[in-house]
């Protein structure tokens, strides 16, 4: 139980907590499932509900036993069509083109206060090139990070893929190798996680990360 309280503890204030060897015993013990049914006869809290969850988030180290990373419950969400309109050339390249989509702000603010964290994750196909000069790029997407932030939202990162779907590359979505980066230094809680876009890519992206994939639908406020 004492350990159950400083894991509770780490839990809660996502601080890196170095357990002793002895203690990792104790604390595979605490996630086995048959454990997580009942503790002391009563009902698991929401501290203890998640530690099945959170056993992903620890890495065992030899000479230091167990640390725990910081982790954080995610949304990887798409941007196109998703967060803004697509135009029908699909490329917003101009602040004509930047047009918020309906209810976008109340749905992730929705999910900000349920603890939720950002990550965006676009493909973007030809950035950098004549046809799509990057500059045209960044003001249209700085100017919606900053309508974003002063509603309160921010992303923890953002990870574009410049390619098109022709070179094969393995970074442009539903390929996942900018996203497991992503994990690799942000763990996210794979059963509290999840992916939304407004395409079958965003859910088959979802589906190769082990995330639950939401198509997005703007239908106002959760």
């Amino acid at each position: 139980v004492q350990l159950l309280s400083l894991v509770r503890l780490a839990v809660d204030m996502k601080f890196i907590v170095n357990l002793k060897y002895s203690e990792l015993n104790s604390l595979f013990l605490l996630i086995q499932p048959a454990h997580l049914q009942k503790l002391n006869g009563r009902a698991l809290g929401a501290a203890e509900a998640t530690l099945m969850e959170l056993a992903s988030a620890y890495s065992v180290f030899p000479n230091q036993g167990v640390r725990m990373t910081p982790y954080f419950v995610g949304t990887v969400i798409d941007r196109d069509g998703t967060l803004i309109e697509e135009p029908q050339d699909q490329q917003v390249d101009s602040f004509e083109k930047l047009r918020l989509m309906a209810g976008v702000v109340p749905a992730l603010l929705c999910l900000r206060d349920a603890g939720y964290r950002f990550v965006m994750v676009t493909n973007q196909d030809g950035l950098g090139t004549p046809g799509f000069p990057e500059h045209q790029f960044r003001g249209p997407q700085e100017l919606l990070l900053q309508i974003l932030n002063s509603q309160g939202i921010s992303f923890d990162e953002i990870l574009i893929c410049p390619h098109h779907e022709s070179d094969r590359c393995n970074c442009r979505k539903p390929e996942t190798r900018l996203v497991d980066a992503c994990i690799g230094r942000r763990p996210i809680v794979p059963g509290r996680s999840h992916v939304i876009g407004d395409r079958n890519t965003d859910l088959q992206l979802a589906e190769r990360l082990g995330l639950r994939g939401i198509l997005f639908q703007s239908d106002g406020p959760c």
